[in-house]
Parts: C-alpha cells; sequence; structure tokens
C-alpha cells in the first residue's frame, strides 16, 4: 500500500489576505484483505487538482480529480492529510 502526492505553489496573491495558490498530484494503490478471500488484485488510483492556503498553510481548500478503477471523482477537502 502506498499513497503520493507532489504540491507545487504557482503563485501567491494578497487579495483581503495573503494567499497561496498550486497544484498538487496524486497517485494511491492498495489491496483489501478479507477473510476468506483469495484475490491478490491490487488497486490504483492518480488525479491531481489545486489548493489555496489563506494566512497559513494549515489553513488550506482544495478540489481535485481522480480516476480508479474506470470511475472519475471529484473531491473537496479542508486541509492537507501530512
Amino acid at each position: 500500500m502506498a499513497n503520493s502526492e507532489l504540491r507545487l505553489r504557482v503563485f501567491r496573491v494578497k487579495l483581503l489576505v495573503p494567499e497561496d495558490v498550486g497544484v498538487f498530484a496524486l497517485a494511491d494503490t492498495g489491496r483489501v484483505w478479507l477473510a476468506g478471500e483469495s484475490s491478490r488484485r491490487w488497486h490504483t488510483g492518480v488525479g491531481g487538482g489545486v489548493w489555496m492556503s489563506f494566512l497559513r498553510r494549515e489553513n488550506v481548500v482544495s478540489v481535485a480529480v481522480a480516476r480508479s478503477e474506470g470511475r472519475t471523482q471529484v473531491y473537496l477537502g479542508a486541509g492537507f492529510g501530512f
């Protein structure tokens, strides 16, 4: 199981407060373990998005699009996981 994310700040603006705007790319891979299940299939997903932080990097909102198993999902987030 693995998860990777690359984040880049593209520019800084100052409207009402200082804001950083950036882009990110993501990749995930993982497997489901279930008692009695014999599948050894690994599932992968890739995607990317944009983020904006206000005042400090901890105050961030993001929108991402990711594709996995033939499905495309849109994700809205607040804060970075790591």
